[in-house]
């Protein structure tokens, strides 16, 4: 504890006197210490996640092993390796991603529809149009010139024209949901909390007067 008071001494001298002696040492000391730490970390990380297992046998785990390291070829004359690190490390977490997000905004949507189409829930009616929702919908995202005029200005452009109404129509409802319906509940949970403190204090300060 003597030790760590002074160190923190010598530190905090850097407001008062700048970068001295003292203060390098005391910075030296952090860095070389963060860094053998790390170090060790790492070090530990990498036998218990992967060499034990290559010990024991599962000696695939050579692969992933020797790309990672490839990075620290950047280091290097030959940088160009570490490349293949960076590109893999990219296209698993873009693939990752963009796998998920098509499975919770797309595949799961999909899903949805075709089920309310076939139980026909909540009723036929709002399951037809579900259905049609969803398909004139798609036809805004449509940025190919080729299929896109047809439905923007071609024979099918109603089909786009109603695509915009539903998309006019469900941002409607989440604004008037999120700003109005929310808002409203908000305001008034906070004009009830106000009330009631204002009655609280007034019951107090009557009881004390």
């Amino acid at each position: 504890m003597v030790i760590g008071m002074i160190l923190s001494t010598f530190a905090f001298s850097f407001v008062f006197f700048g970068d001295t002696p003292l203060f390098g040492f005391v910075e030296s000391v952090y860095i070389g210490g963060v860094t053998a730490t790390s170090l060790f970390a790492i070090a530990n990380s990498i036998k218990t996640s992967a060499i034990d297992f290559i010990v024991a046998g599962q000696v695939l785990l050579i692969v992933p092993v020797i790309i990672g390291l490839l990075v620290f070829l950047r280091l290097t004359r030959f940088r160009w390796a570490s490349r293949y690190t960076v590109s893999i490390m990219t296209g698993v977490g873009i693939g990752i991603t963009f796998g998920l997000t098509i499975r919770t905004w797309i595949m799961n949507a999909v899903l949805e529809v075709m089920a309310s189409m076939k139980s026909l829930q909540p009723d036929p009616a709002s399951a037809i149009f579900t259905l049609i929702a969803t398909l004139s919908v798609l036809t805004y995202y449509l940025y190919s010139v080729k299929f896109s005029s047809t439905f923007n200005t071609g024979r099918l452009k109603y089909v786009a024209t109603l695509g915009r109404y539903c998309l006019y129509a469900s941002f409607g409802y989440l604004f008037g949901k999120i700003f109005v319906n929310e808002a409203l509940d908000s305001l008034a949970l906070y004009l009830v909390t106000y009330v009631y403190r204002t009655f609280v204090e007034l019951k107090i300060f009557l009881g004390i007067v």
